[in-house]
């Protein structure tokens, strides 16, 4: 399983849930809890599911990925 590059938004590293693998997406989503999800607008559109990129490397390297091998 792949890990996603970063969207540059305002000088933040920032990973849009909806970019994410299906089961990447639903086990960071149980991982990062609601007060970690930020919301941002672009040219008039809204990204509600929105995390730090240091939070996805974070959940990547420590619960996601084990020695190489995918705990999912």
């Amino acid at each position: 399983m792949y890990k996603v590059a970063p969207t540059y938004y305002d000088g933040q590293s920032l990973v849009l849930l909806s970019d994410l693998p299906n089961k990447q997406c639903n086990s960071i989503g149980k991982w990062i809890g609601n007060g970690n999800i930020i919301s941002i607008s672009v040219d008039g559109k809204s990204f509600h599911e929105c995390i730090r990129y240091e939070d996805y490397e974070l959940w990547y390297r420590n619960y996601f990925q084990i020695d190489g091998n995918f705990l999912i």
